[in-house]
């Protein structure tokens, strides 16, 4: 029954979006497919670490954080179960950092504002205590801060990180 009722929901949530798909919690059977998303060159290069990840740091780092209940870790894969991307939530008490990854062929979709509208729905949802969800974008990363600003996110500050100007944005739980 909550399975026929949580796949009603998904359904429901998709119905206005461009593209047709579901998203879920991340599972041992995705790792391919993240570690492929992870090492793409615009992926990488986006990323506050900007290094090629190796399989064996994958499999660490995807094992561990698949377990670990502070990490909200969503996949998005469309109905003829293609991955479409992710979407991780690193949950520090009150506050979570949003990670977004889109596969290549479903960039420019228009994707990426609802699936980070539904997982930010979802995870206020779940986490009670969560007061906000902070994104960290490359300044020169238009597309992501556009997408981020449409779903909801403002402007909160900027930080250099590795000497690399990033725009911290952030989203406020709902009242």
């Amino acid at each position: 029954m909550a399975r026929a009722v949580a796949e009603s929901f998904r359904k429901y949530l998709s119905m206005s979006d461009p593209l047709k798909y579901t998203i879920r919690k991340a599972r041992l059977s995705d790792m391919e497919n993240v570690f492929l998303l992870s090492n793409d060159p615009v992926v990488r290069g986006q990323s506050i670490h900007p290094h090629r990840i190796s399989w064996e740091e994958h499999v660490s780092w995807f094992s561990g954080k698949i377990k670990d209940p502070d990490y909200v870790f969503n996949v998005a894969f469309d109905i003829q179960n293609k991955f479409i991307g992710q979407v991780r939530y690193e949950v520090q008490s009150e506050s979570a950092v949003v990670s977004i990854s889109i596969s290549h062929d479903f960039r420019g979709k228009g994707l990426a504002l609802p699936l980070l509208k539904k997982t930010a729905t979802k995870i206020f949802r779940k986490r009670t205590n969560l007061r906000q969800i902070l994104a960290y974008i490359k300044s020169e990363n238009a597309a992501s801060s556009h997408s981020f600003i449409k779903a909801g996110y403002t402007y909160y500050q900027n930080e250099i990180i590795n000497n690399e100007k990033y725009d911290i944005f952030i989203l406020m739980r709902p009242v």
